[in-house]
């Protein structure tokens, strides 16, 4: 791989123009070189945007060189989408003001148009990643919704999150009590999210102010960044939000800001059970994903 650096002056969201003027020369080259298809890699998104969707823009989904071209702008302009961009001839990776383009060995035309652009030589992207070979986590199969089942049966409600995003944007949280929850749910998957089952000690209704748990996220011995709080609603898609110090939380249950919290689920540490974690296929059945969460 040969990468290249692209720049440009985007120091605000005003700077719309130096943003789009980069990604049409990205767009220039792809279509050159008649690859009009690009895959999302590794997404993150740390807002909820309009034009973004966890059905069209999941890990491994195709995009047209065109909407290519327009999550370029958006990332150059910190939006709030971040995501590696690969064909079959080139890498492009999105980073402050700044574009790698990376080009696979051997493919000369693509190598000689990106010269001409006055591209800049560099040794590598530093966004550049060696992904794992092996699938760390068991498939979303039946026999993963089995076992969804019985938490649910035994506890009563089980709390599940399907990640098909880096980012806190880029969760969804369910609050599951019966089989028909479960069933909806699983409907529901983004092709490569990954599912966490929390084990029932790792959450809590919002009332149950004496509980062990509730005492050590107020005195301190859970990171509030492993807290979320899910909203009250009827359905078992939950809307979740974070917290960052004690003031934070003590606001946000007693409803004095925020969603109107109904449960608090917190991750749990090292030294306790983990969830049960489970990778969804991608739309043609097979298992591809490699994502770990962090």
């Amino acid at each position: 791989m040969s990468w290249y650096r692209l720049t440009a002056s985007v120091s605000n969201p005003a700077d719309l123009e130096a943003a789009r003027t980069l990604s049409e020369r990205v767009y220039a080259v792809l279509e050159k070189n008649l690859e009009r298809r690009l895959t999302i890699r590794e997404p993150e998104l740390h807002n909820q945007l309009r034009n973004i969707s966890p059905w069209r823009h999941f890990d491994g989904a195709i995009v047209s060189s065109a909407a290519a071209s327009d999550l370029i702008e958006s990332m150059l302009l910190q939006e709030g989408f971040w995501c590696r961009l690969e064909s079959s001839i080139l890498d492009i990776h999105v980073g402050e003001g700044e574009i790698y383009l990376g080009v696979r060995i051997g493919d000369a035309s693509a190598a000689e148009d990106i010269v001409c652009l006055g591209l800049r030589r560099v040794r590598h992207s530093p966004y550049a990643i060696v992904r794992p070979r092996v699938h760390p986590y068991r498939p979303a199969d039946g026999k993963f919704w089995d076992v969804v089942r019985q938490s649910v049966d035994g506890c009563g409600e089980s709390v599940l999150l399907v990640q098909w995003a880096g980012g806190m944007a880029g969760e969804k949280w369910y609050l599951l009590h019966d089989g028909s929850e479960v069933s909806a749910a699983e409907a529901d998957l983004p092709p490569r999210s990954i599912c966490a089952l929390f084990p029932a000690a790792s959450s809590l209704r919002v009332e149950d102010e004496e509980s062990e748990l509730w005492t050590r996220i107020e005195n301190g011995s859970v990171p509030y960044g492993n807290v979320r709080l899910l909203s009250k609603s009827r359905h078992p898609l939950r809307k979740a939000a974070m917290v960052s110090d004690r003031q934070e939380f003590d606001e946000s249950v007693r409803r004095e800001r925020g969603i109107k919290v109904s449960h608090i689920v917190v991750w749990p540490q090292e030294d306790e059970h983990e969830p049960l974690f489970a990778v969804c296929a991608d739309v043609d059945g097979v298992v591809r994903s490699s994502a770990l969460f962090d």
